[in-house]
């Protein structure tokens, strides 16, 4: 995504290392082709059956790119996109260190853009609701140099919008 490899930008990470979060930040999601259309577009709250279901995607996307070889680790980024540092996220309850940097960095992005975009079951939040979030869990669900890297993004591109990755 545009969002993320302005983060790995902001964060001056080696070129190579924002190129791959970059391709990561693309392709996170693939993982929800297994995904019916039903449950993705749900107007309402999700079942349990439902939200495994969806739990499931990063995964699956890993597994679409799991036998490729690459010269940085696409898998890992997809995979952990939606791990929380404190443990609390999925598909395996990653903390900290565990969760490679660049998946650390897709997983800000995702949360801006997720959260900066209108959902089926529910509108954006604004602006103000989405910086309070990375702001009250950073350095609890979320890198502490990821998310102040993203708020100097923000400081020098208050206009930033979501890149799309969820329409």
């Amino acid at each position: 995504s545009i969002i993320a490899s302005k983060i790995a930008h902001t964060m001056e990470l080696p070129e190579h290392i924002i190129e791959a979060v970059r391709i990561g930040g693309l392709v996170h999601d693939i993982g929800k082709i297994v995904v019916p259309s039903e449950i993705l577009n749900k107007a309402r709250k999700l079942m349990p059956a439902e939200m495994e279901l969806i739990k499931l995607h990063p995964k699956m996307g890993a597994d679409i790119f799991r036998d490729i070889d690459l010269p940085f680790h696409l898998t890992e980024m997809i995979e952990q996109h939606h791990e929380r540092l404190d443990g609390s996220g999925y598909p395996n309850g990653l903390k900290d260190e565990d969760i490679s940097l660049e998946a650390r960095i897709i997983e800000v992005a995702d949360t801006f853009d997720a959260m900066a975009s209108d959902r089926p079951y529910r509108y954006s939040p604004g602006r103000e609701a989405e910086v309070a979030e990375l702001k009250a869990n950073r350095n609890i669900k979320y890198d502490v140099y990821v998310v102040d890297a993203f708020l100097e993004l923000l400081e020098t591109d208050p206009d930033l919008q979501p890149s799309l990755m969820h329409a």
